[in-house]
């Protein structure tokens, strides 16, 4: 059995085409949710989402074969969410826990590929890179960080391994491809917040006059802008309210 999960507290604007991205690859969803940031921070910000708009996005493209369930509580930190996971699925008995953020989409055939290549490998755990969208669907960046994103709670193995190598086997990351008032309510929330780089609200505010060069919030001569065709993104993407905007405000 392999489950899916998201460690959720806001991201409505990409949660429903996240979920469709992997939907038929899965048995179950498994949406952890807090009203509380579980990241470390609070912020004197609102959220930018509610429940109801999260609801709405998660079923956005359906779920015809209930593979959904939510569960509502309160972590203290996130990697106490993230864990979470283990305890709500411990019945299940699952081979394989497939973990995503809401602002991560899949491609298929990456997917299909990592599932392979993650199931072969004897390690409990395993990475990937993502490709993240800058401010609109047509520029990107790439660097060579791996989080993780498969656990296999039945392997014996302590290690942890990348799975798809090639530049472009990649997750699509929009994390930084929505409205500003998301974004400063992600710094605001940030389990890296004190790391955050002084300047670098600004500069992305600012941005394209800000320059293309080292974009990274916490790593320095980090993150090129560069543009991306947006064509090789999952045909669904076209239907997002993003698509076709040359600058996510």
């Amino acid at each position: 059995m392999i489950i899916a999960f998201y460690a959720l507290h806001y991201g409505s604007d990409y949660l429903g085409w996240s979920i469709k991205s992997i939907y038929d690859f899965v048995d179950k969803i498994y949406i952890l949710h807090t009203e509380k940031p579980s990241y470390g921070h609070v912020s004197n910000l609102s959220n930018p989402d509610n429940m109801q708009k999260l609801i709405a996005s998660a079923n956005l493209f359906g779920d015809p074969k209930g593979k959904i369930k939510w569960i509502d509580g309160y972590w203290s930190n996130e990697v106490e969410h993230r864990k979470h996971v283990l305890q709500a699925t411990s019945n299940d008995n699952p081979d394989m826990i497939l973990t995503v953020d809401s602002d991560e989409i899949w491609n298929t055939e990456v997917l299909l590929k990592s599932f392979k290549e993650a199931e072969a490998s004897n390690n409990r755990q395993c990475r990937i890179r993502m490709l993240t969208l800058w401010r609109s669907f047509s520029w990107h960046c790439l660097d060579e960080m791996w989080p993780i994103r498969f656990t296999f709670p039945k392997k014996n193995g302590s290690g942890c391994n990348g799975v798809c190598r090639g530049e472009y086997e990649r997750v699509f990351h929009f994390g930084y491809a929505r409205d500003l008032e998301s974004i400063r309510y992600k710094i605001s929330i940030h389990g890296h917040k004190g790391e955050w780089r002084q300047d670098w609200l600004e500069r992305f505010e600012k941005w394209p006059a800000s320059g293309n060069q080292d974009f990274h919030p916490v790593e320095r001569n980090a993150w090129t802008i560069t543009p991306y065709d947006k064509t090789q993104m999952p045909s669904f993407m076209e239907t997002h309210p993003y698509y076709n905007l040359d600058l996510i405000i």
